[in-house]
């Protein structure tokens, strides 16, 4: 006499096989998860074990339906409904997901406007034409990319910038001009610069 649950018996045939390839199911997603990865540690390409034990865990649902007096309306009503909730699950998390990012981006803009305005605060008031001048062509790249970055930054959240920040932005603005032509000027000019604030 077969065992409830098996192939011939009269009590749930197959829910013992739905169980099985459930778990062979559940085996070869758990390793696409612990991998990360398709390709698998061993080299095996888990995409076609996955599509082959849901096919086995359908196979066993399929005929675990046939042999008894089971509701499909019903089942398939539900399996729609659940299929709904889990798409609304998907995009509630992608939400989440892009506002955490968004979160961050802005934290990490933050965190980078700060360290470059301190840089600006500690090194614009000391500038004067004749150090200009005097920078080399590596330093004179140095202090416009601060001030490039700065700019670039302080455009981003330019509505929430306080008169001082502005003050300072348009500072900037004229020391990267002075820079500018530093930059371009020869490096043989008996031109000699205007001393200034």
């Amino acid at each position: 006499m077969s065992k409830p649950f098996q192939f011939a018996s009269d009590i749930g045939p197959g829910a013992a096989k739905i169980k099985e390839e459930a778990a062979e199911l559940i085996t070869v997603l758990a390793k696409w998860e612990v991998c990360g990865s398709l390709d698998y540690f061993t080299g095996e390409n888990l995409k076609q074990p996955i599509e082959e034990e849901i096919a086995d865990v359908y196979a066993a649902l399929d005929f675990f339906l046939l042999q008894g007096s089971w509701d499909r309306y019903a089942i398939d009503r539900r399996r729609e409904e659940k299929l709904e909730r889990f798409r609304a699950w998907r995009l509630e998390q992608q939400a989440k997901e892009e506002q955490a990012q968004r979160a961050q981006r802005e934290a990490e803009q933050q965190a980078i406007l700060k360290d470059i305005e301190a840089m600006i605060q500690f090194v614009l008031p000391s500038f004067t034409l004749e150090r200009i001048a005097a920078l080399t062509r590596e330093e004179h790249q140095i202090v416009q990319d601060w001030i490039a970055r700065y700019l670039r930054h302080r455009n981003i959240r330019l509505l929430d910038a306080t008169p001082p920040q502005i003050a300072q932005a348009q500072a900037c603005l004229s020391l990267y001009a002075a820079l500018e032509m530093a930059t371009a000027r020869p490096a043989t000019s008996s031109v000699q610069p205007r001393s200034g604030p």
